[in-house]
């Protein structure tokens, strides 16, 4: 089972404030390669930044989205991802959350894993 979860910095923030949220993933399958796509309410909340946390890979973040490939399958439990968000206007229980699709150690093709998702304050 692959599964992943978003851990953020702060659960409530002021307009205009900066927080980190990370990407972790969490497998017990081996898995050859990831991508992931943070989904954010652009009315409420802007990526200022993103940063792949993947080492002994090729990793890349850019234009919204996190890809990452092993030279061998390999299991990945550990942060991925991390993102600089800004806080734009106020919202109770905004949503921050990440798709996510693998490819498996026994197979060539892209599946799909649960989405993650967390709710965030902005005052």
């Amino acid at each position: 089972m692959i599964t992943i979860y978003i851990q953020s910095s702060a659960t409530s923030v002021e307009v205009g404030e900066e927080f980190t949220v990370t990407i972790v993933f969490n497998s017990i399958e081996q898995v050859k390669s990831f991508g992931l796509k943070p989904t954010i309410d652009t009315n409420y909340f802007e990526i200022v930044r993103g940063e792949m946390l993947v080492s002994g890979a090729i990793s890349d973040y850019r234009d919204g989205m996190g890809v990452v490939a092993y030279n061998t399958c390999t299991d990945v439990n550990a942060p991925v991802l991390r993102l600089v968000i800004k806080a734009k206007k106020a919202v109770v229980n905004g949503q921050i959350g990440c798709e996510a699709s693998v490819i498996g150690a026994d197979d060539n093709k892209m599946t799909g894993i649960q989405p993650a998702a967390i709710t965030v304050t902005v005052k």
